[in-house]
């Protein structure tokens, strides 16, 4: 996502004459002709350099607006994916790093894989209009295991039920609900820390 966005552009700017951008993207032939030409004279790699800014600036513009949408507006979204988007956007702005939303049809219970302050985090995200259960916390519990990940996080637009909540505290599985997802949104909003 964005840190991905972000790693491409300095590749490309401080390397990409020596094509190394191209080498990180698999292109080893166009990597080694931009090296022999030294980024085909350096038209290549300005344009390069261009079309990664580009690509860096709408990303963020479109994380920007997606993350910062009020709690009312996600109960619209359409799909859970929408909603994995939608907290991955704000997890880009809480300044965690390598965020990988995971393959849908074998993501071991994880939507999310993500880390800040060297700790990686396995996160179950449950777009619901009712009280999410105890399997997202299993699930969640289970990814963690899988993923070698040091925290868990089930994450709802709802609320959990008395026995999910039970569930994850004796898992140590951490819970973001409605209100948890407000309060992020307020801190952003504002420019404040955490």
């Amino acid at each position: 996502m964005l840190s991905d966005a972000r790693k491409d552009f300095y590749f490309c700017l401080f390397f990409g004459m020596f094509g190394v951008h191209k080498f990180r993207k698999g292109k080893t032939e166009m990597g080694f002709f931009y090296f022999l030409t030294l980024g085909v004279l350096g038209v290549g790699w300005l344009i390069d350099t261009l079309i990664y800014l580009v690509k860096l600036i709408r990303l963020k513009r479109s994380i920007h607006y997606f993350c910062y949408k009020e709690i009312s507006e996600v109960d619209e979204f359409e799909t859970g994916y929408e909603f994995e988007e939608y907290i991955a956007g704000i997890l880009e702005e809480l300044d965690f790093e390598e965020i990988q939303i995971t393959n849908p049809s074998r993501d071991f219970g994880a939507d999310i894989i993500a880390f800040k302050d060297d700790k990686k985090y396995a996160f179950q995200c449950k777009l619901y209009s009712g009280t999410v259960g105890l399997f997202a916390v299993q699930e969640v519990y289970a990814a963690k295991a899988y993923y070698e990940c040091d925290i868990a996080i089930a994450v709802t637009n709802d609320y959990f039920s008395a026995p999910a909540m039970e569930l994850a505290d004796v898992t140590r599985v951490l819970l973001w609900d409605r209100d948890k997802i407000s309060e992020l949104l307020y801190i952003l909003n504002r420019g404040l820390t955490i």
